[in-house]
């Protein structure tokens, strides 16, 4: 349970949020995630020789469903 000197601390930490600026935050973080997924992907299908090129359709109508 909180204590008042908590709860205060919590609320002015909630009070100080702005959803915009998390969004945004978000965004890049999720761009930043693709940008290393896609480098290990290529990097992966190098080494396996993998066709991602056959694989394309699939991957874009997964990228859809997001």
């Amino acid at each position: 349970m909180l204590d008042a000197q908590h709860l205060s601390v919590v609320a002015a930490q909630v009070y100080g949020l702005n959803p915009a600026d998390l969004t945004r935050q978000i965004n890049a973080i999720q761009m930043q995630l693709l940008d290393l997924a896609k480098a290990k992907t290529e990097a992966l299908s190098t080494a396996h020789h993998l066709n991602l090129e056959a694989l394309q359709p699939s991957i874009n109508r997964l990228a859809k469903t997001k």
